[in-house]
C-alpha cells in the first residue's frame, strides 16, 4: 500500500516530470541519437525515483519488499551508465573506442543489475522502524563499496568529457548547452551521491530521499536551459513541460486533497490549464511553423541573392572583355572605311560608294553600342565619374549643339538654342566627358525622334539660382503617359520609338540618368503624350551657389 506523505508526494512529482520531460524531448524528434538516449536516462531516473515512493510505503518485511529495495538499487546503478552514454552522444563522439565503452558499459551493467536484484550480493536485509523514520537497508560492506565506486567512476568520467568540451568548444551556443547539462545533472547527481550513497553506507538513511527531491530542480532547470538554448532541437518542450508541471500539480492536490472546495479548486485549475495549455501550444506551434517557413525562404533568397551576384560579376567581367577586344575591330574599320570614303586610297567607283557608307555608319552604330556597355559597365562599379572639374556647362551646352545643328538640318528641322544665364554664373563641378556624353545622346535623340517641327535647346538657371536646367525640347513622336515613369530603365524604349526606323539600344537613357545623378545633378522628362514632343531637362548644381 502506498502511502503519501509530503516527502513521497515531491518525490512523486519529481518522478514523473522525469517521465513526462523524457517523453516530449523523444516525441519531437525520435530519429536523433541525442533525444533517444536522453529519453532512455529520463525513463529510468523516473522509475528510480519512483521505487523510492514504494521504499518509503514498506508496511512489512517480506520478500516482495526485499525485491522492491534491490530493484530501486540495481536500477539506480543503470543511472550513471545511461548517462555516459547520454554525454557520448551529445559530444558526438563517434570513434570506435567510444562505440565499445557504451556496449561493454551498459553490458556490464545490466548484468550487474540482474545479480544485485536476484542474489544477496549487494543487500542482505531491510530494518523496519517507525514511520516516522527511514528504513534502514542491512548492505554487504565489500559490495556496497564497489558499487558506489562504479557509480562515482562513471559519473566522473562523464562530468570529464563535458568539462574537456566546454574548454575545447568553440560554437558558443552548443557550449553554452552544454553548461546547462552539466550544472542541472552535476547538481542533481552530487546531492544524490552524498544522501543516496554516501551517508547510508555510513548507517544515515534519514535522507535517503533527498536525491530522488533534488531531481525536480534538475528537470526545472533542464527546461530553462531548454527554452533559453533550444536544446534537443525542441523549441516547444519548454511550454509543454511547464504546462505539463502545472497539470500534474493540480491533479496531486486532487488526490492528496481532504476538503471538498479544495478538491473542486484543483479540478477547475486541472481543466484550466488543461484548456490553455492546447491553446498555448496551438499558438506556438503556428508561429514556430511561420518562422522556420520565413526563415527556409530567408536562407533561398539568400543563396539566390549570393548566385546572381556571382553572375553579375562574371557579366561585367564579360562585358569588360568583350568590349575591349571589339573596339580595336571596330575602330580600325571606322579608321579605314572613312579613309576610303574620303579618297586618301585613291578614287573608288560610284557602285562602292554606298556599300563602304553603310559599312561606316554600321561600324559607328557598333561603336556607340560598345561605349554603352561599357558605360553601363562602370555604372554598376559606381566607377563612371574619372574627373570632375569646374567648367562652364552654357558654353559646353553651345558647343554640343552647334555640332549637332547639321543633323538637324539634313532633316529640315528647326534647331534653336537659348541661353539666358548671365555671364560666369554657369560654372558646374562635373565630369566633362559625362556631361558631354549626356547632351549628346539627348540632343541627338531629340533630332532622331522629330520628323518635322522645332528642336529647342535651352539653359537657364532655376528659380532659387543654385542651379543650371539645360533642356532639350522637340516636337517630335512624343511618349505615352503610362510609359513616362519607366522610360529610363535599363534597355527600355517607348513603344512607339521601336515603331520608327531609328536604331536604339534602350541604354542610352538609363545610362544618361546614372551619369548626370553620379555628378550630383538629376535630370527629368515630360511628354504631353503620343505625338505632342518630349522635353528632356538636366540641372547641375552651380559652383559656389
Amino acid at each position: 500500500m502506498v502511502f503519501f506523505d509530503p516527502i513521497n508526494i515531491i518525490v512523486s512529482v519529481a518522478s514523473l516530470m522525469n517521465f513526462i520531460i523524457g517523453i516530449i524531448i523523444y516525441i519531437h524528434q525520435p530519429k536523433s541519437a541525442i533525444n533517444r538516449s536522453f529519453f532512455s536516462l529520463m525513463m529510468i531516473i523516473s522509475v528510480w525515483a519512483f521505487l523510492m515512493v514504494l521504499f518509503r510505503s514498506l508496511a512489512g518485511v517480506n520478500e516482495y519488499d526485499l525485491i522492491t529495495v534491490r530493484i530501486m538499487y540495481a536500477v539506480a546503478i543503470f543511472v550513471p551508465a545511461l548517462f555516459l552514454v547520454f554525454v557520448i552522444d551529445l559530444l558526438n563522439y563517434k570513434s570506435r573506442f567510444f562505440y565499445m565503452l557504451k556496449i561493454v558499459n551498459t553490458s556490464f551493467v545490466l548484468f550487474v543489475m540482474l545479480w544485485i536484484v536476484q542474489t544477496d550480493i549487494l543487500i542482505f536485509d531491510i530494518v523496519l522502524l517507525e514511520r516516522k523514520l527511514e528504513p534502514l537497508i542491512i548492505f554487504n560492506k565489500v559490495s556496497n563499496l564497489i558499487y558506489a565506486s562504479y557509480i562515482g567512476i562513471a559519473f566522473g568520467v562523464s562530468y570529464l568529457l563535458l568539462v574537456s568540451s566546454i574548454i575545447k568548444s568553440k560554437q558558443g551556443k552548443f557550449r553554452r548547452q552544454v553548461i546547462y547539462i552539466l550544472i542541472s545533472t552535476g547538481v542533481a547527481s552530487s546531492i544524490t551521491l552524498t544522501t543516496n550513497l554516501i551517508l547510508p553506507i555510513l548507517g544515515n538513511f534519514q535522507f535517503n530521499w533527498v536525491g530522488q527531491i533534488s531531481l525536480l530542480l534538475m528537470v526545472l532547470f533542464l527546461t530553462y536551459g531548454i527554452y533559453k538554448e533550444q536544446m534537443f532541437n525542441a523549441r516547444v518542450a519548454t511550454v509543454e513541460v511547464l504546462v505539463s508541471f502545472s497539470l500534474v500539480l493540480a491533479l496531486t492536490q486532487i488526490i492528496v486533497s481532504s476538503s471538498l472546495w479544495t478538491t473542486v479548486f484543483s479540478s477547475a485549475s486541472l481543466i484550466f490549464f488543461g484548456i490553455f495549455g492546447v491553446v498555448l501550444l496551438r499558438t506556438i506551434n503556428r508561429e514556430i511553423h511561420a518562422r522556420e517557413d520565413l526563415s527556409i525562404s530567408n536562407k533561398r533568397f539568400k543563396k539566390l541573392n549570393k548566385r546572381l551576384e556571382e553572375m553579375d560579376e562574371k557579366k561585367n567581367e564579360f562585358l569588360h572583355i568583350a568590349t575591349h577586344q571589339l573596339r580595336g575591330p571596330i575602330t580600325a574599320i571606322n579608321g579605314y572605311a572613312s579613309l576610303i570614303v574620303d579618297g586618301d586610297y585613291g578614287a573608288i567607283s560610284a557602285k562602292a560608294v554606298k556599300p563602304v557608307e553603310k559599312i561606316l555608319s554600321a561600324s559607328k552604330v557598333m561603336s556607340e553600342t560598345i561605349n554603352d556597355y561599357m558605360n553601363i559597365a562602370r555604372i554598376e562599379e559606381d566607377n563612371v565619374v574619372q574627373n570632375k572639374t569646374n567648367f562652364d556647362l552654357c558654353k559646353l551646352v553651345d558647343e554640343r549643339a552647334g555640332v549637332l545643328m547639321v543633323n538637324a538640318k539634313e532633316k529640315s528641322i528647326d534647331f534653336k538654342v537659348k541661353n539666358i544665364v548671365p555671364d560666369n554664373v554657369c560654372t558646374v563641378n562635373a565630369d566633362k566627358n559625362n556631361i558631354t556624353q549626356v547632351l549628346n545622346a539627348l540632343i541627338e535623340n531629340a533630332i532622331k525622334y522629330t520628323m518635322k517641327g522645332n528642336v529647342t535647346v535651352e539653359s537657364k538657371l532655376t528659380n532659387d539660382n543654385k542651379k543650371v536646367s539645360v533642356s532639350i525640347k522637340d516636337t517630335g513622336i512624343g511618349v505615352a503617359k503610362n510609359e513616362v515613369a519607366g522610360l529610363f530603365d535599363k534597355f527600355t524604349r517607348a513603344d512607339n520609338a521601336k515603331e520608327t526606323d531609328a536604331f536604339g539600344t534602350g541604354m542610352g537613357l538609363f545610362i544618361a540618368k546614372n551619369l548626370i545623378e553620379a555628378n550630383s545633378g538629376s535630370v527629368k522628362v515630360e511628354s504631353e503624350g503620343l505625338n505632342k514632343g518630349t522635353t528632356f531637362t538636366i540641372e547641375l548644381p552651380v559652383v559656389g551657389a
